[in-house]
């Protein structure tokens, strides 16, 4: 689990519990952009999924609000504009800096006050790779 005051050093001894042909199963829990935002190179069998929770909302400012404001004006729906979307957008980000080769598996989570459902899709190749063959 990763801890608020994880440094370098920790963020290593972390990572290197995740090696190929381990004879037990090693869940990782971070935080969305926390230390482990980039730099992760878990190839080969190192990980083989991923599981996404959260919406990945940005924080309340003044220039999303001015863009939700503005979406708002012009008969659009702002909140998904100026946050939904760019919360999706993190979300699929943090995934895709783990997802390294065509054989990991991810799942994302949308827990909210909404709904707790699991939301998939078609999430089988990283962003930008292409199918070969």
């Amino acid at each position: 689990v990763q801890s608020s005051d994880m440094d370098e050093v920790a963020r290593e001894a972390f990572l290197s519990q995740f090696k190929e042909g381990n004879d037990t199963t090693i869940v990782g829990l971070a935080v969305m952009g926390g230390i482990f935002g980039e730099g992760i190179d878990l190839a080969g069998e190192r990980l083989i999924g991923v599981a996404v929770v959260g919406v990945g909302l940005p924080q309340i400012c003044m220039q999303r609000d001015i863009i939700r404001d503005y979406h708002d004006k012009n008969a659009e729906n702002g909140f998904s504009y100026a946050y939904q979307i760019p919360g999706f957008i993190k979300v699929m980000q943090a995934a895709g800096r783990l997802i390294r080769t065509l054989r990991i598996r991810v799942r994302r989570y949308s827990l909210t006050r909404d709904s707790c459902a699991p939301t998939t899709g078609n999430f089988s190749r990283p962003i930008g790779a292409t199918q070969r063959g």
